[in-house]
């Protein structure tokens, strides 16, 4: 197997982390590290807020709190299964708890690479009103059960 050499524009991006992959872009460069994804024109990512990430090629889709991403990779490389393994990598636990009928709300306790602090997220399910008091508790009540059982 050859390896290949990282340009130095991706290690500037990168600075002192370590490279895993990355894929050139019209305006830039795809880049992951250990601990984060940079996107062109974006703040890098912490894996533990990438909502969600998926691969359909050529085009990588990256939902982050407040919006959807897509950028098209013609040469993607090792992006689309590091970005894989990165993101699931971070997720300790995920549980879809119903509140009403089928829909409810999506819990789920992330870390960031290397730490040990636990953030949870909680996502309410499309016509779920999370402004519901009802709602609202009921979603706590499985959260405080959830960490309960896990000890957290």
């Amino acid at each position: 197997m050859r390896l290949r050499r990282i340009p130095a524009e991706v290690q500037d991006l990168a600075g002192d982390q370590r490279v895993l992959a990355w894929a050139a872009v019209d305006d830039g460069w795809v880049v992951t590290t250990h601990d984060r994804l940079l996107l062109p024109g974006r703040e890098p990512l912490g894996w533990q807020d990438v909502v969600r990430a998926a691969w359909d090629a050529p085009v990588l889709e990256v939902q982050v709190p407040g919006g959807l991403v897509r950028v098209v990779l013609d040469a993607p490389g090792n992006i689309p299964e590091v970005v894989n393994e990165r993101v699931k990598a971070s997720v300790l636990v995920q549980q879809h708890v119903a509140l009403i009928g089928d829909k409810g709300v999506r819990l789920v306790a992330r870390r960031k690479p290397g730490d040990t602090a636990i953030m949870w997220r909680v996502t309410f399910d499309a016509g779920v009103d999370a402004n519901d008091p009802a709602v609202r508790a009921a979603a706590d009540d499985a959260l405080a059960e959830l960490r309960a059982s896990l000890g957290l």
